[in-house]
Formats: C-alpha cells, sequence, structure tokens
C-alpha cells in the first residue's frame, strides 16, 4: 500500500501503529525523516522508481491510499501508475 504522509498521520494520531498489519506499507513523502512503524517504509523523493519496483515483484500491483501529491511525479500526463 502506497501512501502520502497526511494519510498515514491520520492512522497515527488515532493511536494506531499499524492499521493494516497484512499490507506492507510505504510512506510517500519529502518532508518525513523517519516511520513511527518497523511496519512501514519510507519513500523519500521521487517515488517513481520504487513503484517500478514494486510492481515488478510477484504480487498485486500498489494500492494507493491518499497521496494525491505524489502521483504527480509518476504519472504527470496520466491517471495510471506508470
Amino acid at each position: 500500500m502506497l501512501e502520502g504522509r497526511a494519510s498515514y498521520q491520520i492512522v497515527l494520531h488515532t493511536g494506531v501503529p499499524d492499521a493494516d498489519p497484512y499490507l506492507r506499507h510505504l510512506v510517500v513523502s519529502t518532508t518525513l525523516t523517519e516511520t513511527n512503524s518497523a511496519a512501514a517504509e519510507l519513500v523519500r523523493g521521487n517515488p517513481l522508481q520504487r513503484v517500478r519496483a514494486l510492481k515488478a515483484e510477484d504480487g498485486l500491483d500498489p494500492w494507493l491510499v491518499g497521496a494525491a501529491p505524489s502521483r504527480t511525479p509518476c504519472c504527470p500526463s496520466s491517471t495510471a501508475w506508470c
């Protein structure tokens, strides 16, 4: 699951460190320096390379939660992930 900083912080403010423990969490942010959970991977800067690596792995495609600002570097001219 790819989520932006704002979506990630909404869950943290509820006091739940991992709302979906059965999913891998990748937090896309240019402002965070770390995550508060060992279950979350921080993706800093342009997420395009990391998204392409995820799509190359076995399993389902990444699921985007929130992260509207994070979509632009990946898909400036399309609504589909590159």
